[in-house]
């Protein structure tokens, strides 16, 4: 799900419509969610959180969730 770090929607969607896991978590623990959420991509975000990605996995280091990374990401 690479394609999150570019905000590629459309391929990001073909790909979590045939079977992609959007809660694969990088070297950090990182999701797909996580990266979009703090590059401020609406549109990927709100697919990833309409395909059931997980609002509640913590990255490795900071321990911080999606949620976390919304409000940071205000500041």
């Amino acid at each position: 799900m690479n394609l999150t770090c570019r905000n590629e929607e459309g391929s990001m969607e073909q790909l979590l419509r045939r079977g992609a896991n959007p809660d694969l978590q990088n070297n950090t623990g990182q999701t797909s969610l996580h990266i979009t959420v703090g590059k401020g991509s609406s549109p990927c975000t709100q697919l990833l959180i309409e395909k059931n990605a997980s609002v509640n996995i913590k990255v490795i280091e900071t321990y911080t969730h999606p949620i976390s990374c919304t409000v940071i990401s205000l500041l």
